[in-house]
């Protein structure tokens, strides 16, 4: 993790501070349970792996989560175990960005024990609606919380999403560490103590694959020491 990704995480970690230290008498000890996806196994270790529209889709060398052109998109998705006291859930991952006339994209999503689903997508296209733009969406169900259109430039970056108490920030690093986007928004709803489980997502059309790497998830929880 460069010194530029840990910034939001650290920002994360202060909001929580300053809530716990508002809690007078107690004393609390800050955690963070990470897990990292293991592309190789992930199958046999529960993961679905859902190609969701056709079989255009695969995890390719173990290492990454892909969708191939035409028409590929798929879901891996599990349910987890929140930690008692979670304030926030981060996930990130790695994906490429690249050329496709009808468009790509991939995200992440969590889907809370009622059912309610928020998300982040990053994605281009270059025939319809905002098009050749970088867009970055942070979702509640099939609504827009945020839809941010950036200077379209192709390569591969590090994205960091944090679902915390009602509220989504998100966060995309250049594969030369520089910050390109940053976003906080509302999301009313949204607990992180009722997440039920998360998903990871990537979609093409045409053109090119779409791919993601590095995938991982990190709970943010406090337990008391006294």
């Amino acid at each position: 993790m460069t010194m530029k990704r840990m910034i939001l995480t650290m920002l994360v970690l202060l909001a929580i501070i300053l809530t716990i230290n508002a809690q007078a008498s107690d004393e609390y000890s800050l955690q963070m349970t990470t897990e990292n996806v293991d592309l190789s196994t992930a199958v046999s270790e529960g993961w679905i792996f859902d190609k969701y529209y056709n079989d255009n889709a695969d995890i390719y060398q173990g290492t990454y989560l892909r969708a191939n052109q035409t028409d590929g998109r798929a879901f891996l998705t599990n349910t987890v175990t929140v930690p008692a006291n979670t304030t926030a859930l981060v996930m990130e991952y790695t994906g490429a960005l690249q050329n496709s006339y009808w468009g790509q994209n991939t995200g992440v999503f969590v889907v809370l024990n009622n059912g309610e689903e928020y998300g982040f997508q990053s994605g281009m296209n270059s025939c319809c609606d905002n098009k050749d733009t970088h867009q970055l969406m942070i979702r509640h169900g099939n609504d827009f919380l945020s839809h941010i259109l950036n200077t379209l430039t192709y390569g591969v970056y590090h994205y960091t999403v944090v679902f915390a108490f009602n509220e989504i920030t998100a966060q995309a690093e250049n594969s030369q560490g520089e910050i390109v986007y940053n976003s906080t928004v509302s999301a009313p709803g949204l607990n992180p103590a009722d997440i039920a489980s998360i998903k990871y997502w990537v979609y093409t059309t045409s053109n090119n694959n779409s791919w993601m790497k590095d995938l991982s998830y990190s709970f943010i929880h406090h337990e008391k020491t006294n």
